[in-house]
């Protein structure tokens, strides 16, 4: 996984780049955008999500890698689990020190980092329709209840 180092990504300028976001300040506000490699002239379609998680949390790729080493053998979970391209944390921007300035007791939460990481783009499950809808679903849920007591994580999707 590149740490976005030699990777020139960007999400394209047009009204369909964005795909989920929320503005405010509660929360990690989540941004996802489509987004394409610089010089990738291949077909590929790449999410980019940038994101404020807690610092202490485990950041969302290495749970999912270690999802896809826990279910090498299970290519029904595989198909359903993102490939992470790159990853960076910019601790430069991290909420930790408004935190400290304003000593904000650390009992309640840590501070966030802001996260980007790219994704190569999975297909929705709202784009299917019929038996391939219906199987999509059956195989997500397969897939969530065998990973759900193993990797110690909440069942969020």
């Amino acid at each position: 996984m590149d740490p976005m180092g030699s990777l020139s990504l960007f999400p394209p300028a047009d009204q369909f780049s964005y795909i989920r976001g929320r503005y405010g300040i509660v929360g990690r506000s989540t941004q996802v955008l489509r987004a394409k490699i610089s010089g990738d002239d291949s077909d590929g379609d790449y999410v980019l999500k940038i994101s404020y998680p807690e610092e202490l949390r485990v950041p969302e790729h290495e749970m999912v890698a270690r999802a896809r080493d826990m279910t090498a053998d299970k290519t029904y979970v595989l198909e359903h689990l993102p490939e992470c391209v790159a990853s960076l944390d910019l601790p430069q921007h991290s909420t930790s020190a408004i935190r400290n300035a304003l000593k904000v007791d650390k009992g309640s939460s840590s501070g966030r980092v802001l996260r980007i990481t790219a994704w190569k783009r999975l297909c929705p499950l709202t784009d299917l329709v019929g038996d391939e809808l219906w199987k999509a679903f059956w195989e997500c849920y397969r897939c969530e209840s065998s990973l759900f007591p193993r990797l110690s994580i909440l069942p969020s999707g």
